[in-house]
């Protein structure tokens, strides 16, 4: 499995497939930025995401250790030719891509589906979308408490005088 994933919903489902046993190689990028900030860190996103008290609800981990359990990892820059080259020789050796990017970006970077299913025809396609990867709102940043909030499930695990609920990851509640 080749994952090119951010945030949080794709890399767990692509954890979950490494700790079923499928050998997932997750795309790093350099100099990657944490979110809300500008200093470069290397790496994935996730690995400055320090959260205490979900670290108990995690086993003891942070959400890098988390999402990131049981894989390789490739640092490859996908906003140059020649990281795109690398990641479609990858794709052609793949059972599977796995993704959480905006459609937009996959087709800027030539990850897209008809892009790669050329490459390699027996390929699966796996993409987590909070929005969709068709319809209006497909290109719109968002994260899991504002796809909690379209969907209703905020209304679902909690009442409005309650505390907030404590879903942090809605594909595995």
């Amino acid at each position: 499995v080749l994952e090119w994933c951010m945030a949080l919903a794709g890399p767990t489902a692509g954890a979950l497939l490494a700790e079923m046993g499928a050998e997932v190689i997750t795309i790093e990028r350099p100099g990657a930025v944490r979110f809300g900030a500008r200093e470069p860190l290397g790496g994935d996103a996730t690995r400055t995401q320090r959260q205490g008290p979900q670290r108990q609800r995690l086993g003891g981990m942070d959400q890098y250790e988390y999402v990131i359990r049981n894989k390789k990892s490739i640092t490859i820059d996908m906003t140059k030719e020649k990281g795109m080259e690398v990641a479609h020789r990858i794709v052609a050796k793949s059972d599977v891509f796995h993704t959480s990017l905006r459609t937009e970006a996959l087709n800027r970077h030539r990850m897209d589906y008809e892009t790669l299913s050329r490459l390699n025809p027996r390929l699966v396609y796996s993409m987590i979308s909070g929005l969709g990867p068709e319809g209006p709102s497909r290109d719109q940043r968002t994260s899991d408490f504002i796809s909690q909030g379209y969907s209703s499930m905020m209304y679902v695990l909690g009442e409005s005088e309650a505390p907030a609920p404590q879903a942090p990851f809605l594909g595995v509640v």
